[in-house]
Formats: C-alpha cells, sequence, structure tokens
C-alpha cells in the first residue's frame, strides 16, 4: 500500500515537472506567467490558475448564448456575436461600447430628473426652495466645482430640507389659525401670520392682549354695520344734486320767461329795427372802410328805434358812440365791469346814465 502511494507520488511530480516544461516553453510565446522554481511551489500555483481557467470557461459555457442573443439587439449593424466571444479586442471595445452607451442613458436620465424638479421648483418659494433652484442650475454640472464641493452643497440642503420638515407639524398649526383668523373677517392679519416670522420674545402680531383688541374690533366692526351715516351721507349727496339741478332748472325758467317776455314787448318795428343794428354792426367790422360813416348812422337809427324795447344793452364801451343816440341820461343805471381797465373814453357811457355803478377790484380801484 506505501509503495503504490509513492510510485503515485513520483508519477504526479514526473506529470508536474513535464507540464512545467511545457509551461515555460510557451510562456514567451502566449505571455503567461512565470513559475517557480520550486516544484510543489509551482503545482500550487497551477493548481490556482486551472481553478480561474475552469471558472472563466464555466463563464464562458453560461454567458456565451445570452452574449449572442442581446449583442445582436444592442448592435444590430455594428459587432459581430461570433467576434465578441471568440477575440478579445471584439470584447474590450463592445465592453466600451456598453459603457458608452450606459453612460450616456445616465446622463438622459439625470438630465430628465433634473429638468422635472426644477419644473416642480418653480411652483414652490421660500428661502430653500430658491437655494435649491439655484443649486440645480448653477453647481450642478459646473466643471470648475469639484464632486466634493457639490456633495457638501447637496448634503447642506438637504439637511436645511429636513429641519424644515421636522417644522411640519408647527407649520401646519400656524396655517390652520391663521385660516380661522382670515374666515372670521381679518385676512391681513392671517397674511402676515403666515409671512412675518417674530423678531425679539414678543410676538408683535399676537401681543398679551389680542383678545381685548380682537374684541373690541368686533364692536366697532357691528357699530359701524349698524350705524345709518353712511345712509345719511348718501342721502345727502341726493339732496345737494337735487338742489344743484332745481338751481339749474330755475335758472333756466328765469332765462325762457325773460326771452319769452321780451319776445312779447318787441313790435315787428322793433324787430326789424334790431335786425337792421345787427346787419349795421356785422357790416361796419374795423370801422375803416368807406362806408363806415353810413353804417354807423343806420346802427344809430337803428337803435334809436329799438333801444327802448330792450332793457338791457351790453357792449364795450368803444361802441356806444357809433351804436347809441347821443341823448343825455338815456339809459337808468348804467354798470361799468372791470372799471380799473376803464379810461376817458367811458365818458360816452356815463353821460349816458341816471345812475352809475362801477364794479372792479378795490386794490385796483381808487
Amino acid at each position: 500500500m506505501e509503495w503504490r502511494q509513492i510510485t503515485e507520488v513520483l508519477a504526479w511530480r514526473n506529470d508536474v515537472a513535464s507540464a512545467l516544461a511545457r509551461w515555460r516553453a510557451l510562456a514567451v510565446e502566449f505571455a503567461l506567467p512565470a513559475m517557480p522554481d520550486r516544484l510543489d511551489d509551482a503545482a500550487r500555483l497551477l493548481q490556482v490558475i486551472l481553478q480561474r481557467v475552469g471558472t472563466v470557461a464555466e463563464a464562458i459555457r453560461l454567458h456565451i448564448p445570452l452574449v449572442q442573443t442581446e449583442v445582436g439587439r444592442l448592435f444590430p449593424y455594428g459587432l459581430s456575436a461570433p467576434e465578441i466571444a471568440a477575440d478579445l479586442g471584439h470584447a474590450r471595445r463592445a465592453s466600451e461600447s456598453i459603457r458608452t452607451e450606459l453612460s450616456r442613458h445616465r446622463l438622459g436620465s439625470a438630465r430628465a430628473k433634473l429638468a422635472a424638479t426644477t419644473e416642480k421648483l418653480a411652483a414652490c418659494s421660500g428661502r430653500v426652495s430658491q437655494a435649491t433652484d439655484q443649486f440645480l442650475s448653477g453647481s450642478v454640472g459646473d466643471p470648475d466645482k469639484s464632486v466634493t464641493t457639490i456633495a457638501d452643497e447637496w448634503t447642506a440642503l438637504l439637511a436645511e430640507l429636513g429641519r424644515v420638515r421636522n417644522l411640519r407639524a408647527h407649520l401646519d398649526t400656524v396655517e390652520r389659525v391663521s385660516a380661522a383668523i382670515a374666515d372670521s373677517g381679518a385676512p391681513d392679519w392671517a397674511q402676515s401670520l403666515r409671512t412675518q416670522w417674530v423678531e425679539g420674545i414678543e410676538d408683535s402680531l399676537t401681543p398679551d392682549d389680542w383678545r381685548g383688541a380682537w374684541i373690541w374690533a368686533q364692536a366697532d366692526a357691528h357699530l359701524r354695520a349698524i350705524d345709518g351715516r353712511a345712509r345719511l351721507r348718501e342721502l345727502d349727496e341726493q339732496r345737494r344734486a337735487a338742489d344743484d339741478e332745481v338751481r339749474r332748472l330755475f335758472h333756466n325758467v328765469v332765462r325762457l320767461r325773460t326771452l319769452l317776455t321780451l319776445k312779447a314787448r318787441i313790435t315787428r318795428r322793433v324787430d326789424a329795427a334790431l335786425q337792421m343794428f345787427l346787419t349795421a354792426i356785422r357790416r361796419i367790422g374795423k370801422g375803416t372802410g368807406k362806408s363806415a360813416s353810413r353804417l354807423r348812422r343806420d346802427a344809430r337809427d337803428a337803435m334809436e328805434t329799438s333801444y327802448a324795447a330792450v332793457p338791457c344793452w351790453i357792449m364795450p364801451s368803444w361802441r356806444i358812440s357809433e351804436s347809441l343816440p347821443a341823448t343825455l341820461a338815456s339809459f337808468d343805471l348804467v354798470i361799468f365791469d372791470e372799471a380799473s381797465q376803464s379810461d376817458i373814453a367811458a365818458l360816452p357811457a356815463l353821460l349816458r346814465a341816471k345812475k352809475v355803478l362801477i364794479v372792479g377790484d378795490d386794490k385796483q380801484v381808487r
């Protein structure tokens, strides 16, 4: 039995030595690893290499069908599946192409996620949302910033977001109370409670006497609601408008009745004289024409016929001599308006008056 084991060991050593001889003969040509000089160490290394080769062979046996199927789908017009399975160079090129496509797909997916996140942030407001939006638009993809810097910024944003989320219960309480205050009739106060933070120890929006102020505001609003002053002001405005309308209508009535009475007093002879007077005045113009003297005489004759029928005449002082007859005290009352602008040219009007009324600014008329 022992001699048989010795024989087997010697035969094994001969086989190992023969294998090492063949290995060393092919090592240079196939770039095989060098073997140790000791036979036992070389045998152990060969055992390790054989196990690795077996593992690779098993992987090839299991994955070659999958590679042949999937490579045809990934590269229908490019790489050949048998060449990839048979040649290391083709396999490396296929691996590099697959890595490139995976990077491209990952980049496209990242861009889509970045766009979706940015779109969601556009509908949000607040300091954290603005900082996150600035980070995504400015820091992400910036080649001048290191990966460590971008990671630190993102970690800080997530920490701040987590802190705000932990305050969710308190924020819900603020929103619930603000909604109740707004429904009670104080929307401005509710908006201030939602948006303004507390500065100092005591909140100016919720002082200790807020309940008393609230009750006072309720009482004031109730009194204003039942107060009739607004209705009284409305009625007063209506009364003022009605008074203005009455005065306007009364003025129109007086004017129309005056014109009617005047029309009733004017005879055909007086009416024709007035028409002649107006025609003569229009034709006189500047009074420098050849027929100006005759037209002035016609105007005076017409005036002499009709002025007694007309109770009131209004004209500039320079037209008096050429329009009215030269009769002393022919008018009961002569009124001078803007007397500060009059001079000696007003003398013809004074001579035709029984009484004179001077109207002007006492700061200008002596």
